[in-house]
């Protein structure tokens, strides 16, 4: 249990952040939206032949889709294209393998600039994994950074808080309590837009290639962040978060 909750809790800012800083791996093709889009329609799903045995068929082409995310000259060439693809065929034959729909925020919802198809598959997980605390956080996760769909946001963050209290009790309460503090900051105009901010910040200063760094700079202009003629970014106006967040991320809320 010690294991699990490690791996979960890291923390509500850094579990974005470290989500954000693998942007550096993104290809050309995956301009960030403003909202989600659904002006085109979703990719074909591959049909893959089972046999009778589809858990077996799901594995082998999560092997394949290690190997396609893991082709960095051809991630440098085509992008993340294939990547809802692969999810789609995967989770159509094991719905309840939750590793590649946790895929689905860096190399669908950015790498592919498709949030909405992220959004499909996130909810397609939740519904034949519904007690996964790392699905509603992913969740959470793609409507506070691509939607901008903040009271949807807020709710996933919360139902990964009360999970986390009810499976592993003290033990998991101040994960639950990091989740929960984030979801009420959400609630909160100046919280919002200094998590944005410093999040795309860190994607802008990390970047590894000029269409991430185009990508982040289109956001962070939006947030009153441009760039002068040095190359630094400048702010127009400061952004401080609310008065005892962060210490509430760390620490969970005060007691009453």
């Amino acid at each position: 249990m010690a294991n699990t909750l490690r791996a979960l809790g890291a923390g509500a800012v850094c579990c974005a952040l470290m989500l954000a800083l693998q942007a550096n791996r993104l290809a050309a093709n995956r301009a960030v939206p403003q909202a989600f889009r659904t002006d085109h329609p979703p990719l074909p799903v591959s049909s893959v032949p089972a046999l009778g045995h589809r858990n077996l068929a799901a594995d082998w082409l999560w092997l394949r889709f290690v190997q396609y995310l893991g082709d960095h000259r051809m991630r440098q060439r085509l992008g993340y294209t294939d990547s809802y693809t692969f999810i789609d065929a995967i989770n159509r034959l094991n719905p309840h393998f939750e590793p590649a729909y946790l895929l689905a925020n860096l190399s669908v919802a950015y790498g592919m600039g498709r949030p909405d198809l992220a959004e499909r598959l996130l909810a397609r997980g939740l519904r034949h994994n519904p007690d996964s605390i790392a699905l509603w956080q992913f969740r959470g996760f793609v409507h506070f950074l691509y939607s901008g769909n903040h009271p949807l946001a807020v709710n996933c963050l919360r139902r990964a808080a009360g999970l986390a209290a009810v499976r592993f009790g003290a033990a998991g309460q101040i994960l639950a309590n990091q989740w929960w503090v984030l979801s009420k900051h959400l609630e909160s105009a100046p919280a919002v837009n200094w998590t944005r901010r410093t999040i795309w910040q860190e994607i802008y200063a990390n970047a590894g290639d000029g269409p991430t760094r185009r990508a982040a700079l289109a956001q962070l202009r939006t947030l009153g962040v441009v760039p002068a003629k040095d190359g630094r970014l400048r702010v127009q106006y400061s952004l401080y978060p609310p008065t005892g967040y962060l210490k509430s991320l760390a620490n969970g809320p005060p007691a009453p």
